[in-house]
């Protein structure tokens, strides 16, 4: 879970200066879209407990559970959409005109070949899951529909399921305080490492 989420921040907070500058520029269209899933509202992703107070919360291995890389999958995957949120009011908070959006692609068969009997796995999912380039639809829709910036204040903050409809949050999801809470978190656990994200 850490990995996954410590990069997201690190290089999308390294960018942040940059599209700042850039938002700024006449008819410029800047946004952010984090990728997530349905999973931010399923298993451990739903705990009450989760708080992301601190580096513990980040490395939890769930080791106990019937499938620990499901729970840590479910957790990062809520992570990822907390810290979209959190951005997109660090941004307005900073007056820029950038879109943070978060969104499921829905599933997509993109690991058929990573299962133990990969054939039949591949039988499968072609029957089940959306191919890769479906699985983009959502992704592009978010990054380059025109309705996105046209219709700014609708889709602002907004999770996004296929194909660029506006899903429901989990219960994790919409609390303020955890992802408060993740954001600085992060930056301390950075920050004792000797890394410093740059201001707006």
């Amino acid at each position: 879970m850490s990995v996954n989420h410590f990069g997201t921040y690190i290089l999308t907070r390294t960018l942040l200066p940059l599209m700042a500058q850039t938002s700024k520029l006449s008819g410029a269209d800047v946004r952010i879209v984090t990728l997530s899933s349905v999973a931010h509202a399923m298993g451990r992703a739903e705990d009450k407990t989760l708080t992301f107070k601190g580096l513990d919360d980040f490395k939890r291995e769930y080791a106990d559970d019937t499938c620990p890389g499901w729970s840590r999958y479910t957790v990062s995957k809520l992570a990822n959409l907390l810290f979209a949120r959190q951005l997109q009011r660090y941004i307005d908070k900073a007056g820029l005109d950038i879109l943070s959006t978060y969104i499921n692609p829905g599933e997509v068969n993109t690991f058929a070949d990573r299962m133990p009997f990969p054939k039949i796995s591949k039988v499968f999912m072609g029957i089940f899951f959306a191919k890769p380039e479906q699985g983009a639809y959502t992704s592009c829709f978010a990054a380059a529909s025109p309705l996105v910036r046209i219709h700014a204040g609708k889709y602002r903050d907004k999770y996004l399921v296929p194909v660029g409809k506006i899903g429901k949050l989990g219960k994790n999801a919409k609390r303020e305080d955890l992802a408060v809470n993740l954001w600085t978190s992060t930056e301390k656990i950075l920050e004792g490492m000797g890394i410093y994200m740059p201001e707006l």
